[in-house]
């Protein structure tokens, strides 16, 4: 099983679409911080208080909105690369030639999941750890970084959560692509559900029914929502913003991992009775 899941994560990582990928969305960040640096002149954001602004006052508050838009942009890079990890190989004849190594398709697909989920977990926590190096640089050439030194730990702990995030990503994105056979339906699906089903439509119109779904809560595990611990989405007023709050970050990572489950426990059984061809 160990050469199985070594040998799946290498065949990932030396993909094109798992390097361009997070190559792309470093590049943009470089762009982004070099266009910030350049058009702030002295009035640069203070690290602490601006950049990771969850980690206040309160010294029980320990989220943090360091990583930004990661929450949003991780589950999409790592649904994209799962789904064209089983998807390319199932069009290219590769899933047919590995199961003559490996005949039980069961332990070919946990190869899979493991393996992959491994190499995401790596390539997203690298790309956020380079994401908060390029903030602390912008911090520290146009603002101030005073203090950082007290929420670092706060920052490693938002990486790793972005790590997890990336790596059950990648296995809903597997998942749902072995059960529709094909790589391009599901990205785009998972693409129509992010920005028009949930955010667009069940989010604003079904807020109670959006609580549970995959995009609000990777951004809450990610950022480590909730005050002191506190539930997420549970109505409640702080430094006179309302605030809405309904499950704990724990909860949300929790759910998360449930979604992937559930897809790649299916997609299992659908795998093991499909014809191969």
């Amino acid at each position: 099983m160990k050469a199985l899941i070594a040998a799946e994560a290498q065949r990932l990582t030396s993909r094109r679409m798992t390097r361009f990928f997070p190559l792309g969305l470093g590049a943009l960040m470089v762009i982004g911080v070099v266009i910030a640096i350049l058009t702030s002149g002295d009035s640069g954001p203070d690290f602490v208080n601006d950049i990771a602004s969850g980690y206040t006052d309160n010294p029980d508050d320990n989220s943090t909105l360091v990583l930004g838009p990661m929450g949003f942009l991780v589950p999409i890079m790592a649904f994209v690369i799962g789904a064209s990890f089983f998807g390319a190989d199932q069009k290219a004849g590769v899933i047919e030639h590995l199961l003559t190594w490996e005949p039980r398709r069961s332990r070919l697909l946990l190869g899979r999941l493991v393996g992959g989920a491994v190499a995401l977990f790596a390539i997203t926590a690298l790309l956020s750890a380079f994401l908060v190096g390029l903030l602390y640089l912008l911090s520290s050439t146009t603002g101030t970084t005073d203090g950082a030194t007290d929420i670092w730990l706060t920052v490693l702990g938002a990486i790793v959560r972005s790590g997890i995030t990336g790596a059950i990503f990648f296995v809903l994105g597997m998942g749902v692509t072995v059960l529709t056979n094909n790589s391009v339906a599901s990205i785009v699906g998972f693409l129509i559900y992010v920005f028009i089903i949930e955010t667009a439509l069940l989010a604003p119109l079904l807020p109670k029914v959006s609580l549970w779904l995959p995009m609000q809560n990777a951004d809450a595990f990610v950022a480590r929502n909730g005050v002191g611990g506190a539930t997420l989405f549970r109505s409640e007023t702080i430094n006179g913003l309302q605030l809405d709050f309904h499950h704990g970050w724990v909860a949300a990572g929790l759910l998360l991992a449930a979604w992937a489950a559930v897809a790649f426990v299916i997609a299992i059984g659908v795998f093991s009775r499909r014809d191969i061809d």
